[in-house]
């Protein structure tokens, strides 16, 4: 009888330990990106940049995973945002995940070097290549 309790027992905590490990698990897959374009109403450079790669990364498979925001720093600073070191330089390009930041891109750069850059943030190489 007692031997049944015991299997008993081992049973119920190899569940619950299966759940909390379903639970981690669930938890990594949801993560979340956003890539934030922070401007100001006086940047040409942001209006050009936001006009001609913003319409071509919407229609980008990246769109999906970390779609694009903009935010005015002329209207409300960085907003909800909380950023690692201020904004020095407009535009600039953060990479969030979860709500923290993971890259920064300062200034303008053209537009293969900037879909490289996001594409590396959100989908990062975790290989070496051997020699």
């Amino acid at each position: 009888m007692t031997r049944w309790i015991g299997y008993l027992a081992m049973a119920l905590v190899g569940a619950c330990f299966a759940q909390a490990v379903v639970g981690q698990t669930k938890k990594q897959i949801e993560t979340t990106f956003e890539l934030i374009m922070f401007k100001t109403s006086i940047c040409n450079h942001c209006a050009v940049f936001d006009q001609e790669v913003a319409s071509l990364y919407k229609t980008h498979s990246l769109a999906k995973k970390a779609p694009w925001i903009n935010v005015n720093l002329d209207d409300a600073g960085t907003g909800k945002y909380h950023l690692r070191k201020p904004i020095d330089m407009v535009p600039t390009f953060v990479v969030m995940k979860n709500g923290k930041e993971i890259g920064r891109l300062p200034g303008v750069i053209d537009k293969f070097m900037f879909l490289a850059f996001v594409r590396d943030k959100v989908y990062p190489t975790t290989r070496i290549a051997k020699r």
